[in-house]
């Protein structure tokens, strides 16, 4: 695919992300952003005034900035984070770009498709256009943050700082990549990404709360506990897996040992792999073993999918995207086959398996960049 066809593409392909997101009117959490968005711009401790609220206070001031300039007309301000989320999937479009060509030896050819497919991947503009969550912003700066530390200068003091400077914001921005500090632990020799590389996004992320620690019970409640419990008002189910098997969680306990147990033996089962793939397994492994799950969480594996897809990728993408375009908040479309969570759980089950079973075959046990 030449460049003036890849540009024709993408500007078609732009002209309809825009055009759903201009015909999204909300959902409940457009109604939380706008919440806190009122909240924060009257200075407001947001974990204090709802708890419809689960992240660091990042998105919070993003949003209450884009409240400022669109106040007092709700419309819109929505419109506006679909604006802004379209923007962000162009950047990580272009990262993954990138990737493919000066990380994977892709031809610019090869890496042009493989970018336009992540941007024309029906999940991710589903959840950017037509749900106005903003996964895809934190998973930007992870890809970043791989994209540095498997570069050719990945061994320089300077690409560390910038790793922990991306891994940083990743987190701050919204703490679904939380668990893929693991993976960059000494993945890079002399001097590698040792423990103050990577307590220091951490450290931030922490720290970005200070000021609204008058509501820290809150902030513990809504923010790091969110993802033990489905609850209907929050739009979050059960898990594959915890709805198959129900048992007393005893608090969330059990739910977050399995969970936490999966993320450890992924991470040292993966240690030999190169960090991108390392990364879309955990992203797979925690779709599939997360206590609770919500439709926006299908959009974490897409884009390092993207680098590498196949048919385990396609259909996860068609039943993550033939569930949220029915759902009656999204696009309501009323297809002749539909698709539930459980069924979208099973697809993520069998692209986990096949990454498994594909680095099993590839036989790699040193650690990779």
């Amino acid at each position: 695919m030449n460049r003036f066809r890849s540009a024709l593409l993408f500007l078609l392909i732009l002209v309809l992300r825009l055009s759903i997101a201009a015909q999204f009117r909300g959902n409940f959490d457009s109604q939380s952003f706008l919440i806190t968005a009122m909240a924060t711009a009257s200075g407001g401790n947001v974990y204090a005034v709802t708890d419809r609220y689960n992240y660091s206070p990042a998105w919070a001031w993003i949003v209450s900035g884009l409240w400022r300039l669109c106040a007092p007309n709700a419309s819109s301000f929505i419109l506006s984070i679909g604006i802004l989320l379209t923007a962000v999937d162009v950047a990580t479009a272009a990262l993954v770009l990138a990737f493919a060509v000066r990380r994977l030896g892709s031809s610019p050819a090869q890496g042009r498709r493989l970018a336009l497919l992540f941007f024309a991947n029906p999940v991710s503009v589903l959840i950017s256009c037509a749900h106005g969550q903003f996964d895809g912003l934190s998973i930007l700066f992870l890809l970043a943050a791989i994209y540095v530390a498997t570069g050719p200068e990945a061994e320089r003091i300077g690409a560390a700082i910038a790793v922990a400077a991306a891994l940083a914001a990743s987190l701050i921005l919204k703490h679904v990549t939380a668990f893929h500090l693991a993976l960059f632990w000494r993945r890079v020799r002399r001097p590698g990404y040792t423990l103050p590389v990577l307590a220091a996004p951490v450290l931030l992320f922490l720290l970005s709360f200070w000021g609204y620690r008058s509501a820290w019970d809150r902030v513990v409640s809504s923010v790091f506990l969110y993802g033990l419990r489905s609850s209907s008002r929050f739009q979050q189910h059960a898990n594959g897996w915890t709805a198959l098997f129900p048992v007393a969680w005893h608090g969330g306990a059990v739910a977050a040992a399995v969970f936490l147990a999966s993320v450890v033996g992924i991470v040292i089962a993966t240690r030999g792999l190169p960090l991108a793939r390392a990364a879309r397994i955990l992203f797979l492994s925690n779709l599939v073993f997360l206590p609770s799950s919500a439709v926006q969480y299908a959009v974490w594996p897409i884009a390092l999918g993207s680098l590498e897809p196949g048919l385990p990728y396609g259909l996860f993408t068609t039943a993550a995207a033939l569930y949220h375009s029915s759902a009656p908040e999204s696009l309501n479309i009323h297809w002749p086959i539909g698709a539930t969570p459980l069924g979208i759980w099973f697809c993520a089950l069998i692209w986990l398996v096949a990454e498994l079973r594909r680095a099993a075959a590839a036989g790699l046990s040193q650690p990779a960049g």
